[in-house]
This record gives structure tokens, C-alpha cells and sequence, in this order.
């Protein structure tokens, strides 16, 4: 038979791990949270877009993006579904703007798989740019994807995000509605 000493020991020994268990259970919740939030605002860290020597995809010449222009840079990854799905909208914005001389560059690293497959179907490899992938990372050091940046004449990025975020579907808006 227990006593009542032992009693108060075993209650004391529940107490605690109920109170562990609560304090771990935060953490976890606090953590899953501000993880989701980070994924949900994409952010590209960067204020004054840089100098970057790319490759053109199609005509495997080097060049450098343009400076000193209004342009739309495009992150995808050629593993990413998503991705996959947002390729006709890209391909009705890159049609939209050559009629507005807003160039659109879509960005890709060296190291990314079976461009070739994926661009299947898509009159968008003219528009597809190859970097070193460390150059890449300088641009887009959390591999955002399918991400954007919206760049001025001034090279300063003027907004940035995730295809079909808020800022998205308003210039898609906006460059449909131009170029009508």
C-alpha cells in the first residue's frame, strides 16, 4: 500500500512531466508558427539588384542582365510542381510584356535538372537565364521559388514575392490590361 508520502512523490513526479510536456508542446507550436510565417513572406533580402553574368539557356551565350531597366526576374526550380503549374501564366506575362519593352528574365542555376523537360510545351526557353549557382544564392539565398522580383530603371527592387501573391496578381492585372 502506498502512503501518503509516496503519494505526494508520484503527484509531484506527474506534476513535472505534465508541466515539461506543456512547456515542449509551446516550443514545438512557437516554432511550426514562425516557420509557416518565414514561408509565407517570401524574402529575397535585397534592396539594389546586382551586376550578374548569366548565360542565355537557348543561345548558350554569356551576357549580363540588363541594368538601368524596368525588369521582372523569375525564380523556378525545375523539381518544383508548383512551379510546373504557373508556367502558361509566366508564358502570358513574358507575351504581354515584349509588347511593353519589359524585359522578363527567368533565372536558373546551373546545377537545376532537365530544363529542357520541363520547359516542354513552353515558348519561355528564349527567356530563361543560367547562373553559377553561388551567384544565384546572392540573389535569392533562400531559393525562393516560384518567386519574383520586380526591378527598376534605378536596378533598386521595388517588390518581391511568391507567383500569385497579392503584388502578383496585380501587375498580372496591370500588364494584361496594358497590353490589350
Amino acid at each position: 500500500m502506498i502512503n501518503q508520502q509516496e503519494m505526494q512523490i508520484i503527484l509531484l513526479i506527474i506534476a513535472s512531466l505534465t508541466l515539461i510536456s506543456i512547456s515542449l508542446n509551446i516550443v514545438i507550436i512557437t516554432t511550426l508558427v514562425k516557420s509557416r510565417k518565414s514561408r509565407e513572406s517570401a524574402s529575397f533580402d535585397l534592396e539594389l539588384f546586382p551586376k550578374v553574368n548569366a548565360k542565355s539557356f537557348s543561345k548558350k551565350t554569356g551576357n549580363e542582365i540588363e541594368n538601368q531597366k524596368n525588369k521582372v526576374i523569375i525564380f523556378l526550380a525545375t523539381n518544383c510542381p508548383k512551379c510546373k503549374s504557373k508556367l502558361k501564366t509566366i508564358e502570358k506575362v513574358v507575351k504581354k510584356s515584349q509588347t511593353l519593352d519589359l524585359p522578363v528574365y527567368i533565372l536558373l542555376h546551373e546545377n537545376m535538372k532537365n530544363i529542357d523537360k520541363f520547359f516542354t510545351d513552353t515558348a519561355l526557353l528564349d527567356h530563361i537565364w543560367l547562373l553559377d549557382y553561388n551567384e544565384y544564392k546572392e540573389i535569392n539565398p533562400h531559393e525562393i521559388s516560384p518567386g519574383y522580383l520586380f526591378v527598376n530603371e534605378e536596378d533598386l527592387v521595388e517588390g518581391h514575392g511568391m507567383i500569385d501573391d497579392e503584388n502578383w496578381r496585380y501587375f498580372h492585372g496591370q500588364i494584361m490590361q496594358e497590353a490589350a
